[in-house]
């Protein structure tokens, strides 16, 4: 205990990683921030119409987050190399991996907007089986649908930005996006200026407009500002076969392990459905918290990851070692200002929801005290599989750590005990922390063992 502690303030003490750190963290956390307080918004204001259009719009959003996994994951692997080929100042694999990567992104947000606009039917009746909220989700998606699109790429942008510490043009286009959306959600679900009060929809149709507004100005800021990353033609080279192998060999797990996880939470949020509105409802405003929340092990583990890279890049891997037990522990740090915070504004938050069931704020005051009680594991595991880890490209296993853990533990555990034996959400969902703490046991001695340490070639 004495040799951690006296690590933790070795940490604490080391000016120059806390200002590298702080410095890519903090925009990237004031960024997440702002897009999970417009989603805070909007679960706000759709909350005023009652339990059925808050679960219609959780549930119909499912649909994105298994899309925000597709992005996150090809972005993630973009930012991978990006941030080495950045340490090694290669612009050659720069604009190769925009190139690739932006080859990836839009036919897959396209492939998802087609089925939102399409098939939406389908999609919401995966997840409830009350036709009213399958009604309500339907028209969400279809007018929502096209945004996807906008998302993705404004997703990969904002990746690559980051990767060449370039972080601060992402805030400002979060800004853009989350003052549209707060503004157009204020008309359109509630009818102003003249035009009807359209519920459900208006709120598809803000979020819409507001991520066309914020793509937009990342995509016109950066090449005004002439950033390293910017969707200029000359920025879009075309990759090598060898290098399009090596790509796809990193970035593959990536979208294996975002894609999996996105759809074992789909799967944990299926049996939260089948618990009743109330559950199914508390279950869609936990998510919007939680993103809120672990804003914090997200921002720094993703600003670790790409220190990582950067170090790695320049070929100098026992520094990027080193920095690696430095980010290990300011997770704990982070974690210790987060536990107590979030348990002391549970019931302050509730009063915002005072529109939902007695029901499901119960339910939503015991995933948000499991969620605080059990932070820190989630901290250290994010910033272990997502930033130490893909770092140096052991994607792989990184991936099989995280998506096997959630299949073989949580998802059967969650099945069991909710949709078996039927018992309530607040017990059943803290077996998703269990799952978690062996992940953290799995990847820490994989951690241990070095092979995170390598260099990407262009």
């Amino acid at each position: 205990m004495s040799r951690f502690f006296k690590a933790f303030v070795a940490m604490l003490r080391d000016r120059e990683f806390l200002k590298r750190m702080l410095n890519l963290a903090v925009p990237m956390a004031l960024a997440s921030i702002l897009s999970s307080s417009l989603q805070i918004v909007d679960t706000l204001m759709i909350a005023t119409l009652g339990d059925v259009s808050v679960a219609a719009v959780g549930l119909a959003n499912r649909l994105t987050y298994i899309l925000s996994f597709f992005t996150a994951g090809i972005a993630s692997g973009a930012s991978i190399f990006g941030a080495q080929f950045w340490g090694d100042r290669s612009q050659d694999g720069l604009k190769r991996t925009l190139g690739l990567s932006m080859a990836l992104v839009v036919p897959i947000t396209v492939a998802f907007a087609l089925i939102a606009l399409f098939v939406p039917h389908w999609v919401m009746q995966i997840f409830s089986s009350d036709p009213v909220v399958i009604e309500e989700g339907c028209i969400y998606l279809r007018w929502i649908a096209v945004g996807y699109v906008f998302q993705g790429v404004s997703a990969l942008m904002a990746a690559m930005l980051k990767s060449v510490e370039q972080p601060k043009l992402p805030v400002a286009a979060s800004v853009v996006g989350m003052v549209s959306n707060v503004i157009l959600n204020y008309i359109f679900i509630f009818g102003k200026l003249g035009l009807p009060a359209m519920g459900v929809k208006g709120a598809a149709i803000a979020t819409l407009i507001s991520a066309a507004l914020e793509c937009l100005y990342m995509v016109v800021a950066a090449n005004v500002r002439r950033a390293p990353i910017s969707l200029r033609a000359s920025n879009l080279l075309l990759p090598s076969g060898e290098f399009v192998k090596k790509y796809l060999k990193v970035t593959i797990p990536v979208l294996f392990n975002d894609v999996g996880w996105a759809l074992g939470i789909v799967m944990m949020t299926w049996v939260y459905s089948t618990m009743g509105t109330a559950a199914a409802a508390a279950s869609s405003v936990y998510e919007t918290i939680k993103a809120f929340v672990v804003v914090f092990c997200v921002s720094f583990g993703t600003a670790g990851g790409i220190l990582l890279g950067i170090e790695l890049g320049a070929g100098r891997p026992e520094a990027a070692e080193e920095m690696s037990k430095k980010i290990l522990l300011f997770a704990v740090a982070v974690s210790a200002i987060v536990t107590p915070v979030l348990l002391i504004l549970i019931n302050p938050l509730m009063m915002l929801y005072g529109q939902m069931s007695a029901q499901a704020i119960h339910d939503l005051k015991g995933m948000l005290a499991a969620l605080a009680i059990f932070f820190v594991i989630k901290a250290v595991c994010f910033n272990l599989i997502n930033g130490i880890l893909r770092a140096g490209g052991d994607t792989k296993v990184a991936a099989t750590i995280d998506v096997g853990c959630l299949w073989g533990i949580a998802v059967p555990l969650v099945f069991l005990t909710g949709f078996v034996f039927k018992w309530n959400i607040v017990y059943v969902f803290p077996f998703t922390f269990f799952e978690e703490a062996v992940v953290l046991l799995l990847a820490y001695r994989r951690y241990r063992r070095g092979y995170w340490l390598k260099k990407l070639e262009a």
